[in-house]
């Protein structure tokens, strides 16, 4: 028996899958990365046994044996393998030259997908994984659909990466292009944060604590702040963050998400119908924002040069008179039963102090009562690089004093349970395999959370960057970000 490697997925883990797996992109940098890790320790936990195959396209013309030498490399920094599962799992892979734009591929694609799902013996769920340039979603669904590929008797899932548009009119456009080949049911758009292991325990913290549960409301919490810094530039990406900025790259997904996660409604079940509901009505329920909310509610910033570092103007493949937003932060109103009124504050952005992505939840001081110089209690989600959960409590200072003072309770994994953690793409791999969408992003609110963007970057769209808008690389951002919250007596929990 192979050794498990993941050990706290559920019982469903060690269930085999049988599946046939065909990724368009194949040979692309996420396959690598990512997918085929995913994949690999999913053969190690038994989920993928004997009864799966991968195939793999892309315009390039290999034989199997040089994608299976691709895929052995890509896998060769996995633990708890031997050389021979290494092996026995490269055997499942296979590829095949495709051209998207080509009816006559799919053709062939379509009869060595039907041999190779026979050799086997796989009767279970055909999966598409698009790992490609979205504007070429629409495209693949189109021929999948034209070739007869969706008629068989198994079902069918198709998994997206994002970007998923580039606002909402082009998401609408590529969403009905999707569905006219795969119904809502079967399309599993991936946000990789929805795979982490501290984010899909957000909920359950809140909902199965009924101290945590009695207090996460607008009685209780002041104000609830998500941090997502990162400390890299764009890197090789400066192409894509040219046409995006960091609103389009972050907050419409990611932040987006963990707002909806940390203020949601109790669902009344775990179904993922029930849970994506309670989710889509966080954003729904937002209050509207007017020209005066987009005036004060949101900062941008563009870093420029410090000592050690460029700015992003000098960033290899970036207009030197670029307007694109390297940093964002805003302030949004909840609406949500339990916490209408209540603030969330975001802001992310590239070349800050260091990476951190976390959620801190301040709750209100005293307002009577002998302790009026008690600090907030703060509830914080660290989320990367750490991991786990801390409570920030007053206390009485050692000695004969009535001063208090701040102590910490933290509860943070270690290296071992880290090590022990499913990948992100591995979990959200698994439950594709179980059908479960409850990690996924759904049509709805994604629609909500690019309309809400479209509105804030349609607003920045109308000036130029204003020279208090720049903040040095290796800072924390612009100092207006510190302003957005001052403005309602608050501060940012976390300092850097």
């Amino acid at each position: 028996m192979r050794k498990t490697i993941s050990k706290d997925l559920d019982s469903n883990l060690v269930e085999e899958k049988k599946t046939l797996f065909i990724i368009f992109g194949g040979s692309g940098d996420l396959a690598r990365r990512k997918l085929y890790p995913a994949l690999f320790r999913l053969f190690l936990a038994g989920t993928l046994n004997e009864h799966f195959a991968v195939i793999g396209t892309s315009r390039r013309s290999w034989p199997d044996e040089y994608y299976q030498n691709i895929v052995l490399d890509s896998i060769a920094k996995v633990n708890g393998a031997t050389q021979d599962d290494r092996q026995n799992f490269a055997k499942h892979f296979f590829y095949q030259a495709n051209d998207v734009t080509d009816v006559g591929h799919y053709k062939v694609l379509k009869h060595r997908a039907r041999e190779i799902a026979q050799k086997f013996q796989i009767d279970g769920p055909w999966l598409y994984y698009l790992a490609m340039a979205p504007t070429l979603f629409g495209t693949i669904t189109e021929n999948l659909a034209r070739c007869e590929f969706l008629e068989n008797s198994h079902p069918n899932r198709l998994v997206i990466e994002k970007p998923f548009g580039h606002d909402y009119l082009s998401a609408k456009t590529l969403n009905e292009e999707i569905q006219k080949a795969f119904p809502e049911k079967d399309i599993y758009r991936i946000d990789h944060y929805l795979g982490k292991e501290i984010v899909q325990n957000i909920v359950p913290f809140r909902f199965s604590n009924p101290l945590i549960k009695s207090i996460w409301n607008s009685k209780f919490i002041s104000n609830i702040q998500i941090t997502l810094a990162e400390k890299v530039g764009v890197e090789e990406r400066a192409g894509y963050y040219e046409q995006a900025g960091a609103l389009r790259d972050m907050f419409q997904n990611h932040i987006s998400q963990l707002m909806m996660l940390s203020s949601m409604e109790e669902p009344v079940s775990l179904e993922a119908n029930d849970f994506v509901e309670q989710k889509y009505r966080v954003l729904a329920s937002l209050k509207p924002l007017n020209q005066q909310d987009l005036l004060n509610n949101f900062v941008r910033g563009q870093y420029c040069a410090s000592k050690e570092m460029p700015g992003y103007r000098e960033e290899a493949g970036v207009d030197p008179k670029s307007n694109v937003e390297t940093f964002v932060a805003g302030k949004l109103e909840l609406q949500t039963p339990s916490l209408k009124g209540v603030p969330i504050y975001f802001r992310t952005g590239k070349r800050l102090k260091e990476k951190e992505t976390r959620i801190d939840v301040v709750f209100k001081a005293p307002e009577t009562g002998p302790y009026l110089d008690a600090k907030n209690n703060v509830l914080t989600i660290f989320i990367d690089p750490s991991s786990g959960i801390s409570l920030k409590y007053n206390a009485k200072s050692i000695g004969d004093t009535k001063i208090l003072s701040h102590f910490e309770m933290q509860r943070l994994y270690t290296e071992e349970e880290r090590h022990q953690m499913p990948e992100a793409y591995q979990r959200l791999f698994h439950d594709v395999l179980n059908g479960d969408k409850t990690n996924f992003v759904q049509w709805e609110e994604l629609c909500a959370s690019w309309k809400l963007t479209d509105q804030i970057v349609n607003y920045w769209h109308q000036q130029p960057l204003a020279d208090s808008e720049f903040y040095a690389a290796g800072s924390l951002g612009p100092r207006s970000a510190n302003d957005l919250l001052a403005n309602d007596h608050n501060y940012w929990i976390y300092q850097g």
